[in-house]
């Protein structure tokens, strides 16, 4: 009897014993695909990130940061009994943290060095090799807790067994044993119910899981028949309506190339045929039950029960249209940004070129008047041409920061458009194209900065002219519609289809790059107009009857009918440089031909010049002679043109010298800082040494009272 009961008893904790440790292997098989799923979720918010740079990308990674620590200390506990799975999970352990890594270290160059830096690292595959390793362990660990998992059942049942056949033996020997025997069998019944409910409970779960992630998930049974569709693969294929149970999965799931439109084999097929997960070529479309083509990524493996027999496949998919189609704009962008170095390279070297060449003639022709003047004139206009070309790339900083200031100012349609033809003149006089002008005789006007509104029909002019032959006659014509001004110039040049009536005015953008006629300028001309017509209250729009018919472009500006109009262009003057005798300047630069340069151009007008080459000589020089003007490059060694300006304005001298930063830093956070520090003017390099001399003078007789 006390034998036969303590191998009862033996027996009874014997199954608890096994059905715990199969328990255990269940979660732990569950908290490894956990902790996968998280890995994927942190590297999907990194590769979001990487290719948008918008950091509401990144909220998967955040999200799961923290979660994989918990899940991996969740880990360790079921594993805290087997030596063989705590050394793998601290191997696991170790990879994911060297993954978690890798991805911080991609987010930060994707932060700091840009969409290059984290390309560069992360095809450098060490992100992809980390995840392979993870999953290696990961697969180990869940095959070594599927082997356990077996032989724990097998336990289980020859526990069960054992405790039937002593319940039989000892029901034999007396009614007491059979009243134990019907209590343990009823105990172990509970068990039994306990157990598959848990199951089905966990069924259940498997089920609204995966009904409720966010990829599309179809389940087959082992001839391909679609037995389970979630609700995001029921409405990426179109069958929401409909119910494709039982139905093959080549007529639920029609692949075809997006290219070729050729039916692509069906991943399940080669799931079930090789038992082996097989992942979907790319450019693969889905054609869902309503005609609609879907770019998709997708994968599918084989199910097998517990003794390894093939009971069917899942196959999981994703749409990826937004992801391919912000490639396809990082890729158009690329492009742009290399055509754009490329053009501007070429820009930037013509007039490097021309100067180069009419310096060389000027070592030559031993200051003969009439070279001279033709080289000096050339040198002139291509430094010009240097100006206005970097001048436009800050135009473009500023539009895209939104810090493109306006002066704003009653501005007469008559004088803009005269301005804005003098400014174009010589780019129409170079292509020999005729203008024809076509203004109302009444008096218009519009409220706008007349400098810009200048600048954009300008650059309009300016590329109806680059994009016609050479003669091909323009016209510019102004009318009034419905209380709007509108500003069309027409040509007869090369056009642009429809499709590229918007593009067009992209930064960066030409038409036709192998046209002889787009081989100028930087593709900023129209963008910057539109902006600026926008800035306005108004718009631009373009229109061709197609390629070779020519365009039209037309400003929209609203009409200002306030009253009388009271202000004008500003009229192009020119200045004579007078001599300005007594006056003594100091120049400092750390660029000693730019120092040398301007300090001659003054010495030239009479000033009395010192010249530094750093910032301590600057102060020094300073607190000594105690010069009236002071002209300082703001980035010297030693000191700066900042350091050397507060030195001079601490100091007490018997007249307030005139402060002037000659700088090639001209945004308007640029001016903030010199006028806190005391400068009384900034000029952005190259300078223009008759506003210079304007400015010099302006500012003297602004401070001391002097009369000009």
């Amino acid at each position: 009897m006390l034998l036969t009961a303590f191998a009862g008893a033996y027996g009874t904790q014997s199954l608890f014993s096994s059905e715990s440790a199969i328990d255990d292997s269940h979660h732990l098989n569950l908290g490894l695909e956990r902790l996968l799923s998280l890995l994927r979720d942190a590297e999907t918010g990194q590769r979001g990130f990487v290719i948008t740079g918008r950091e509401s990308y990144l909220e998967p990674y955040f999200d799961a940061t923290p979660k994989i620590s918990a899940q991996l200390d969740a880990i360790k506990l079921l594993v805290q009994n087997d030596n063989r799975q705590r050394q793998r999970l601290g191997d696991l352990r170790f990879t994911v943290d060297e993954k978690l890594a890798e991805v911080g270290r991609v987010i930060m160059a994707r932060r700091t060095g840009g969409f290059d830096a984290a390309k560069a690292m992360v095809q450098s595959d060490k992100g992809k090799l980390l995840m392979d390793r993870a999953r290696l362990v990961v697969a180990d660990m869940e095959k070594t807790a599927d082997d356990e998992l077996t032989v724990r059942r097998g336990r289980a049942r020859h526990t069960r067994d054992f405790a039937i056949v002593v319940a039989i033996v000892s029901a034999a020997l007396t009614v007491l044993m059979a009243v134990s025997f019907a209590y343990w069998l009823r105990r172990l019944t509970r068990v039994r119910i306990r157990v598959i409910g848990q199951l089905h409970d966990r069924k259940q779960l498997l089920r609204v899981t995966l009904a409720s992630i966010g990829d599309g998930v179809v389940t087959t049974d082992v001839s391909g028949r679609v037995t389970f569709m979630n609700a995001v693969a029921r409405s990426l294929a179109g069958w929401e309506s409909a119910n494709a149970t039982g139905l093959p999965i080549e007529d639920v799931l029609v692949l075809v190339n997006e290219t070729s439109r050729a039916t692509v084999a069906n991943p399940t097929r080669t799931a079930l045929a090789e038992r082996r997960s097989v992942a979907l070529a790319n450019h693969t479309m889905l054609i869902t039950r309503a005609g609609v083509e879907v770019h998709i990524d997708d994968s599918a493996a084989p199910i097998l029960d517990i003794a390894g027999n093939l009971v069917g496949s899942v196959l999981v998919f994703r749409d990826v249209g937004l992801r391919k189609q912000y490639e396809d704009e990082l890729r158009e962008s690329d492009r742009r940004k290399s055509e754009f170095l490329a053009v501007m390279s070429h820009e930037l070297r013509n007039p490097i070129a021309a100067i180069r060449s009419a310096l060389e003639v000027l070592n030559r022709v031993d200051n003969d008047p009439r070279h001279l003047e033709r080289l000096l004139a050339l040198m002139d206009r291509q430094v010009l041409h240097m100006t206005r070309l970097i001048d436009d790339l800050l135009d473009v900083a500023r539009v895209s920061k939104g810090a493109l200031d306006l002066k704003m100012e009653r501005v007469d349609i008559h004088a803009l458009i005269a301005s804005s033809v003098e400014t174009a003149q010589a780019v129409l006089d170079k292509r020999r194209n005729a203008l024809a002008v076509k203004l109302p005789p009444e008096p218009i006007s519009v409220q706008g900065d007349a400098a810009r509104l200048c600048q954009a029909v300008a650059n309009i002019l300016t590329n109806a002219s680059k994009y016609s032959d050479m003669g091909s006659p323009i016209t510019l014509a102004v009318s009034v519609v419905h209380g709007e001004v509108l500003i069309t110039v027409c040509d007869k040049g090369i056009g642009f289809s429809p499709e590229d009536a918007e593009r067009i005015f992209d930064m960066f953008a030409q038409v036709d790059r192998s046209s002889d006629l787009s081989k100028e300028g930087l593709g900023i001309g129209l963008s910057l107009a539109r902006q600026i017509a926008l800035l306005h209250g108004g718009r631009i729009v373009a229109n061709s009857a197609g390629r070779g018919l020519g365009s039209e472009f037309t400003i929209h500006l609203p009409e200002d009918k306030t009253g009388p109009i009271s202000v004008q262009m500003p009229p192009q003057t020119e200045f004579t440089p007078g001599r300005e005798q007594g006056l003594r300047v100091l120049v400092a630069d750390d660029n000693e031909d730019a120092a040398d340069a301007l300090a001659t151009l003054l010495r030239l007008s009479g000033f009395d010049v010192t010249v530094a080459h750093d910032g301590e000589q600057a102060a020094r020089f300073s607190s000594d002679m105690h010069p009236d003007i002071v002209l300082l490059d703001i980035g010297m060694p030693k000191l700066t043109g900042y350091e050397v300006a507060k030195r001079i304005r601490s100091e007490t001298w018997a007249v307030r010298p005139i402060l002037i930063a000659i700088t090639g830093w001209g945004q308007p956070e640029d001016r903030r800082q010199t006028h806190e520090v005391g400068f009384d003017v900034h000029f952005t390099k190259p300078i223009d040494f008759v506003r210079l001399h304007h400015a010099i003078v302006d500012s003297i007789s602004r401070v001391r009272g002097h009369p000009t």
